[in-house]
């Protein structure tokens, strides 16, 4: 791992007869992206970050700190992981009666909420609609906010255009 990596991925995933194998570093304040064919295992591979999924061989690692280790058996769940993911089925990260401003002021002071949303185009004609009303844009841009108020190390976006 380089000096200014913080997140050095060097794992095999086994998906059925697929094998993953993703070799990569990322530094401080770097954007990376995974490029395949559908079904290749790009969002595997996002899964493996967040520790939803364990690697079959090899290692995850955050500023020197194991994630997940087949050598030594080190893991740390994804609850104690700074990292969020915005899924593909980005809808998913909701209540769909819930409207994206409640949902935020579940992490966040309501002012700071407000802000999040409205910092993504997100007016308030829409923050207090509930989800299942809102376009796929705003529900799309809804869910990078509720990613960045938890205010992650590491942001994951799976197939966010």
């Amino acid at each position: 791992m380089s000096p200014s990596a913080e997140l050095l991925v060097d794992a095999t995933l086994l998906l059925g007869e697929l094998e993953v194998s993703a070799a990569f570093s990322v530094g401080r304040g770097e954007l990376v992206a995974i490029a395949g064919g559908v079904g290749a295992g790009k969002s595997s591979v996002l899964r493996l970050v967040t520790g939803v999924t364990r690697a079959d061989r090899g290692i995850v690692q955050f500023q020197n700190e194991i994630w997940d280790c087949t050598d030594s058996g080190a893991f740390v769940p994804p609850e104690q992981r700074s990292v969020a993911l915005v899924p593909q089925d980005f809808r998913s990260m909701f209540d769909p009666e819930e409207c994206p401003r409640a949902a935020l002021m579940r992490l966040r002071p309501a002012h700071e909420a407000t802000a999040l949303l409205h910092a993504l185009a997100l007016g308030d004609h829409v923050i207090d609609r509930a989800v299942r009303t809102l376009s796929n844009g705003e529900a799309q841009r809804a869910a990078i906010a509720y990613a960045l108020a938890q205010r992650p190390d590491i942001l994951l976006l799976d197939e966010p255009f």
